[in-house]
């Protein structure tokens, strides 16, 4: 696993290097893009970083701002135990302008779930400025907020063959994702074709108590981390979206 540590002050990396882990410092001044983004699994914000920086790698599928650099343990303790812990909320339909001050960054998304008797078993698509990304995710559902998940980039070849699997009782789910930060939240807001009224967004927690904050430009309708009504693979198998 391959994850950028992005930062004005380059960092000694040694101390929290592990197995099957990679560690590569990328100066906040180093212009990247999605074609960058998708060598790295993770990447992490470190304190100090310029807005510049932030700037650049929201979009990335996994961005972490760290107050400090000893807070990479946590994170790669995460990465490590393949446990995702996120909230989720349903929201009124936002108004992206008022947003613009966050920079958020549009990627699209195509998710194809696979079938899978034992887990969650789902293909994405991910395009960004025209560069896309092929992956992989199995999820073992623990709770509401947290799931076991493995995850894997694949070449268009791997997904194609996989994508024979998809399973027949679920249509592809299709979405345009907005990303960015607030308050060092990493928010996802998702954008679906099948609503003009609202819209979910989410954030990966680093403990199943933490609080959350929402921009004040958004209006919450509901926290629905434990609904499945709003997981994705609900979603992708039911045609009526009329639901609260």
């Amino acid at each position: 696993m391959k994850i950028a540590v992005v930062s004005d002050k380059e960092y000694d990396l040694s101390p929290y290097s592990a197995e099957g882990i990679t560690l590569k410092y990328i100066p906040s001044s180093a212009s990247v893009s999605p074609a960058v983004w998708f060598e790295y699994e993770a990447a992490f914000l470190a304190e100090p970083y310029s807005e510049a920086a932030q700037i650049a790698w929201t979009g990335h599928p996994h961005l972490r701002c760290l107050s400090t650099i000893d807070c990479i343990r946590d994170e790669l303790n995460v990465l490590l135990n393949n446990v995702e812990c996120e909230g989720k909320f349903l929201l009124a339909y936002p108004d992206l302008s008022k947003l613009a001050k966050y920079h958020p960054y549009c990627s699209h998304i195509e998710q194809t779930y696979l079938k899978n008797d034992k887990a969650t078993h789902r293909l994405r698509q991910r395009t960004a400025d025209g560069v896309t990304a092929y992956i992989e995710t199995v999820k073992y559902r623990i709770s509401g907020a947290k799931c076991t998940e493995i995850e894997r980039n694949l070449t268009k070849e791997e997904f194609d063959e996989l994508m024979q699997l998809a399973d027949p009782a679920k249509h592809t789910i299709v979405k345009d994702r907005y990303c960015f930060l607030y308050k060092g939240q990493y928010f996802e807001l998702d954008l679906f074709a099948f609503w003009n009224d609202r819209a979910l967004i989410e954030l990966e927690l680093n403990r199943d108590d933490q609080e959350v904050e929402l921009p004040p430009e958004l209006t919450l309708i509901a926290e629905v981390t434990d609904d499945v009504r709003y997981k994705n693979n609900h979603l992708a198998s039911v045609t009526n979206y009329d639901h609260y």
